[in-house]
């Protein structure tokens, strides 16, 4: 294979190609200048980024140098940060180069980093609770606050509530209503933005209607109280509510609440029914609704018996009986008074008894209080013969000696 050699006329002419090349490069070199701006600020978006383009740090690059633009962003150590700029460049002055890629040429200016949008708000919408019901922002709940650059548990949310009182018979939506709260929220972020939402929190009138009064006691409707807990306890016993929230008398509200219990004895002091009239006034209407709430108290728990413990009764004199007298036993018992009765083969009480012969005998122990609960509870008692055989001598005998002058005395 044969190759053609380069010709003089065709070296002449490359050369002067690459020399022309040379020269337009240089003349390009020469024309384009570039200028970048100094202290640049830039505001972060919504997403809390901000893309940083060349012609945002150098404005006239595009006319004065056509082509190819980069931009390349360093903090203040020099190290290349990430383009867009994020909430973590906030506060920093970032250095923004600017580099023409065909000729080389390039700038460096610089830009501050800032977060001006304030925090979004939002369920900043109008509440109704009863007038007697908790309004604070604790029981209705709070707007939900977003930020670009700061997390929503770190924002700052303060409110300032102004009341107006309004008069009975004041309707809003078609609800009754005796007050208004005006609640201004503000939510800041960690860098001085701001933001603001107005809430309405509107105080219903409670009317007889929304009133639920508590249910009976009487192991019908609901469980009746044990002897022992207190009926005047609204926490056992209940009371009138709305909305699950027990109605407290308060000029707020306009509803009055009050009642008046009569005593019914079954077995003193232990069991007893409280007939509780309740009453609600509503003073806005001037009407209002009676209820009669059944309690009823009972002592079902049977006294707490502890006998004595087992014991034993000697016999009489030379007899093979005793006479026993039977010890109390203890009990315990607090709702009422205890009858404790004793009872075995031989009768019942405490004794004496006579006649009662050797051996073991049980004895039976019951306790019952005055509503006629019973327990019982038993004991033991041996009777023992412990007296001593005793020798019983005649005195004054007479006896005859025979021939040898002795004489025989028996011991029977």
């Amino acid at each position: 294979m044969t190759q053609n050699p380069i010709t003089s006329r065709q070296l002449r002419r490359l050369s002067s190609f690459v020399l022309a090349l040379v020269a337009a490069a240089s003349c390009l070199h020469a024309q384009c200048s570039l200028s970048c701006n100094q202290g640049l600020q830039v505001s972060l978006d919504n997403s809390g980024q901000a893309l940083i383009t060349p012609l945002m740090i150098s404005p006239n690059a595009g006319n004065s140098c056509p082509g190819n633009l980069t931009v390349t962003l360093y903090n203040q150590v020099g190290q290349v940060l990430p383009n867009p700029i994020t909430c973590n460049q906030i506060g920093q002055t970032v250095t923004a180069r600017v580099r023409h890629t065909a000729s080389g040429n390039f700038c460096n200016g610089t830009l501050v980093v800032f977060d001006a949008l304030p925090p979004i708000l939002s369920q900043c919408t109008d509440k109704f609770v009863f007038c007697h019901e908790d309004p604070s922002p604790a029981n209705l709940g709070y707007p939900v606050a977003t930020d670009n650059c700061t997390p929503s548990g770190q924002l700052n949310t303060n409110f300032v509530d102004i009341e107006t009182s309004l008069p009975c018979g004041t309707v809003q939506n078609g609800v009754p209503v005796l007050k208004r709260i005006d609640r201004q929220w503000t939510v800041s972020d960690d860098y001085g933005n701001s933001n603001t939402c107005l809430q309405r929190v509107w105080l219903k009138h409670i009317t007889l209607s929304d009133i639920t009064f508590p249910s009976n006691l009487d192991n019908i409707s609901s469980p009746a109280l044990a002897c022992g807990q207190d009926p005047e306890d609204f926490a056992l016993t209940g009371q009138p509510t709305a909305n699950g929230v027990p109605i407290d008398t308060s000029p707020e509200c306009e509803m009055g609440v009050t009642y008046s219990d009569q005593l019914i004895q079954h077995c003193a002091p232990g069991g007893f029914t409280v007939l509780r009239n309740w009453t609600a006034i509503d003073f806005c209407s001037g009407t209002f609704s009676n209820r009669i709430q059944i309690i009823r108290v009972e002592d079902t728990q049977a006294p707490t018996l502890l006998p004595p413990d087992p014991f034993e009764a000697g016999t009489d004199g030379f007899l093979c009986s005793g006479t026993v007298l039977i010890p109390a036993a203890t009990t315990t018992e607090n709702c009422s008074s205890v009858t404790v009765t004793p009872s075995w083969e031989f009768g019942s009480g405490y004794g004496p008894f006579y006649g009662i012969p050797e051996g073991q005998h049980l004895i039976t122990y019951t306790a019952e209080d005055a509503c006629g609960n019973q327990s019982t509870a038993t004991t033991q008692v041996t009777v023992l013969d412990n007296t001593p055989p005793q020798a019983i001598c005649s005195s004054n005998l007479q006896v005859a000696l025979s021939a040898n002058g002795s004489g025989l005395v028996q011991a029977s």
